[in-house]
């Protein structure tokens, strides 16, 4: 990191310190960090909703020896998304290798496509509503996670939400790194599973204040926990470039599902709109 870079971070944990080491009063976050985040989340969001990505997605389900490897292309203009998979491997899940997938979400238009492996068009076409093609898209991709665990906002829109309790907001150090750790509890839906979440979130103000990791555990008698990890390369301007995201799924000691995302190659800006008009099949 450049000098100057430190020096911005060594200031704006100064001034964030004293605020981030009290609780958050009533549950709510101090309004110090509240104006640090927003302009910074908002400027991932900006960046990671212009942008093409490429790269490989796996799952792995060890319980049921059941994996997959998918090569993806992911492209954001705006409120435009699309998502372009391919299957490298399988086993047990059902997929075709050299099979091929086109996920399209546009405001006038949305759909899902399936190529099978040698066919030179689409085999079938379905359309769809934009916010649930939109919503898958995250879901596969997650390429949403440096800046929102969903497609309703932001992480900071989440942590003002209603449902959700604030319970500390602190500076951490974690293999010699400054990072920022927010406790909260919520009423949600993650991993198929509805209750009451008590989680952990970390960002990092040296990378763009980019979500770092996290972890939520369903309250009730049967540990079931999420955590997700993320690894940034220093970008341009101060945004960085996610190398690779792995999430994970735990039902006490036994991990029932994991999934990772390795990028190959990111690209800010503007993709074209030749990528999301009836001409792009």
């Amino acid at each position: 990191m450049r000098l100057d870079s430190l020096h911005c971070l060594a200031i704006a944990a100064a001034a964030l310190s004293t605020c981030l080491a009290q609780l958050a009063t009533a549950g709510q976050l101090p309004p110090t960090f509240v104006s640090t985040y927003r302009p910074a989340v908002e400027r991932l969001k900006a960046a990671y909703t212009k942008v093409s990505v490429e790269g490989t997605l796996s799952v792995d389900v060890p319980g049921e020896g059941k994996s997959s490897q998918q090569s993806f292309s992911f492209r954001a203009s705006g409120d435009q998304r699309r998502l372009d998979v391919t299957t490298t491997a399988q086993q047990g899940m059902g997929l075709e290798v050299g099979a091929s997938e086109v996920n399209m979400a546009t405001p006038i238009g949305s759909l899902n496509t399936y190529k099978k492996a040698g066919s030179d068009f689409f085999d079938n076409a379905r359309e769809r509503k934009y916010a649930g093609v939109v919503e898958g898209i995250d879901r596969r991709s997650l390429m949403n996670l440096p800046y929102a665990f969903d497609s309703s906002g932001t992480i900071l829109d989440m942590l003002l939400r209603s449902s959700v309790k604030v319970g500390s907001v602190k500076w951490i150090r974690a293999q010699g790194e400054p990072l920022v750790q927010v406790t909260y509890q919520e009423e949600a839906r993650h991993a198929g599973r509805s209750g009451v979440w008590n989680s952990t979130l970390t960002l990092s103000p040296q990378d763009g204040w980019a979500l770092r990791s996290f972890t939520r555990t369903l309250v009730g008698s049967q540990p079931y926990t999420q955590t997700g990890q993320l690894e940034y390369a220093t970008g341009a301007d101060g945004i960085p470039l996610v190398e690779s995201i792995t999430v994970e799924t735990t039902e006490g000691s036994r991990v029932i599902r994991r999934e990772s995302v390795s990028v190959s190659d990111i690209q800010f800006g503007d993709p074209g709109q030749e990528w999301f008009d009836s001409f792009s099949f």
